[in-house]
């Protein structure tokens, strides 16, 4: 699934295996949407939009961070942006809780690695360092954005728990003074 919004890595800056990564990308994306969806219940009820998210885009990032002649070093270090906005997302738009987030995370970085294989693509071990890099960049960004919306979303719901109780707790309070103020007891259970 590319999107209009796609950056496109220029292609004589890219490595071999950033070329391959590119151009498996929805072949990746495909096989990992099937993955999720069997495996995080979360996942199943998702819109394909929704679900894909901005993983187009951090795939094209995670094949620069390959790119030893290209200036980004991981795919999570120096575009935060796409990792921050995927975890919030998941906590705004969803029902994920941080195990159904990482989850995906890890089951994109295993189809990456398969689908590659499966096609011939071989990895080596330095470049298998920079991907495993990037996505634990990627992964923690992600989570701290998802806890984030989480925390300000039960500061809002205690906040507005602690407002609508305000009333009612204030008449209580007053009708105990009144109760503790008066000998006429009859007057007390009307």
């Amino acid at each position: 699934m590319t999107l209009a919004s796609d950056p496109h890595p220029d292609p004589g800056k890219l490595s071999d295996l950033s070329r391959k990564l590119i151009e498996f990308r929805d072949v990746v994306l495909a096989e990992w949407e099937k993955r999720v969806r069997s495996s995080i219940k979360e996942a199943d009820p998702l819109a394909l939009p929704i679900l894909i998210n901005t993983f187009p885009v951090l795939i094209n990032y995670i094949a620069e961070a390959l790119s030893p002649d290209f200036p980004r070093t991981s795919a999570g270090v120096t575009v935060t942006s796409v990792a921050s906005e995927h975890g919030g997302e998941r906590a705004r738009l969803t029902n994920y809780n941080l195990q159904a987030v990482i989850s995906e995370y890890q089951l994109l970085r295993l189809t990456i690695y398969e689908v590659l294989k499966q096609n011939g693509v071989h990895i080596s071990e330095e470049e298998a360092l920079i991907l495993d890099a990037s996505f634990d960049a990627v992964i923690k960004e992600s989570v701290t954005a998802f806890s984030l919306v989480q925390s300000a979303f039960r500061e809002q719901f205690v906040a507005a728990l602690t407002h609508d109780l305000r009333t009612p707790l204030t008449n209580v309070t007053i009708a105990a003074e009144l109760i503790l103020r008066t000998t006429d007891l009859p007057r007390i259970y009307l």
